[in-house]
């Protein structure tokens, strides 16, 4: 599958406007599959956070998604999500960031097709939760060279909007604890490994599952001349999931992405960067279905203004 993703973004972070808002981000990023010929348009018409003490800030997000599809039929989605998020200092090695989330999303479609035994003929969906976390972290240092370690305790509640918001989040829960690490293998060359523990109950408990999840990230740069370099990711997640419905299954996804980068500082207050990708591998397992999805290009080109 081959897809040309354009991104242009606009980042703010305005201290002229107002001393408690730390970062302001709109971007409109646009995909087409050369193979399918789908178009994703998303406009972030919104994200940053404010200050509100010295331990908790204010985030927010909103973004519009329209897809024109070929074959299935065109939609469109409001994405939008308040957060408060806090750190403090525990100790001398550990601290503790916590996030508090509110999201709701409205989802709409037009057209005719039928895809996967539901029909997507002028439907209209929207659903609405609540998120909670909580984040241990420390950073260590063994034998010159520095690591870190995470753990995550994570809730969720809600599911499809009902009439109050009582009964939205009674609709499902997600409750898990996970773990996280990371260090500088070699010059350049980064590796993050993570390992998740979740319970996912959805319909009132109707559908309870287990899911087990580990994945790894290896990041490695090439800096080269005039603000270029070569950047490559690699990323590799296998799930197995404990049902109370069906049979247990495993999902698997991975793929490595070579990409050059360039960072331009216009003046200390204007950055551009860009980059273009080409994702040689993609792998994809999910129930017994393999799917190879390679062959995709990436333009992204972003400014960022700092005050």
């Amino acid at each position: 599958m081959k897809k040309l993703s354009f991104i242009f973004a606009l980042i703010l972070t305005a201290n002229t406007y107002s001393d408690g808002l730390n970062s302001y981000l709109m971007d409109v990023t646009t995909e087409y599959n050369l193979n399918t010929k789908n178009t994703k348009t998303t406009w972030n018409a919104g994200e940053g956070t404010y200050q509100l003490n010295d331990k908790y800030s204010f985030g927010f997000d909103v973004d519009r998604i329209y897809t024109d599809s070929k074959k299935y039929s065109d939609s469109e989605e409001i994405f939008t999500e308040f957060s408060i998020y806090g750190s403090q200092k525990l100790n001398e090695n550990w601290s503790l960031y916590t996030a508090y989330q509110f999201t709701h999303v409205s989802a709409w479609t037009e057209g005719t097709e039928v895809k996967g035994g539901w029909d997507y003929q002028n439907d209209y969906r929207y659903w609405e939760n609540l998120y909670a976390s909580a984040y241990f972290g420390r950073n260590y240092t063994i034998k010159d060279k520095n690591y870190y370690v995470g753990i995550k305790l994570d809730q969720q509640l809600g599911g499809n909007k009902e009439e109050s918001l009582t009964q939205s989040l009674q609709q499902g829960f997600a409750s898990g604890i996970n773990f996280f690490t990371g260090t500088t293998l070699a010059k350049n060359l980064t590796i993050d490994l993570s390992q998740y523990n979740l319970a996912l109950c959805n319909e009132k408990g109707k559908d309870l599952k287990y899911q087990v999840k580990a994945d790894a990230t290896l990041k490695h740069t090439i800096p080269l001349k005039h603000g270029f370099s070569i950047f490559t990711e690699a990323y590799l997640e296998s799930s197995k999931y404990f049902t109370s419905t069906e049979d247990d299954y495993i999902e698997s996804t991975g793929y490595i992405i070579p990409k050059i980068k360039y960072d331009n500082k216009i003046n200390n207050k204007l950055a551009l960067t860009s980059s273009i990708g080409y994702e040689i591998l993609s792998y994809d397992y999910n129930k017994g279905l393999e799917e190879w999805d390679n062959n995709q290009v990436e333009l992204i080109a972003s400014f960022n203004y700092i005050p």
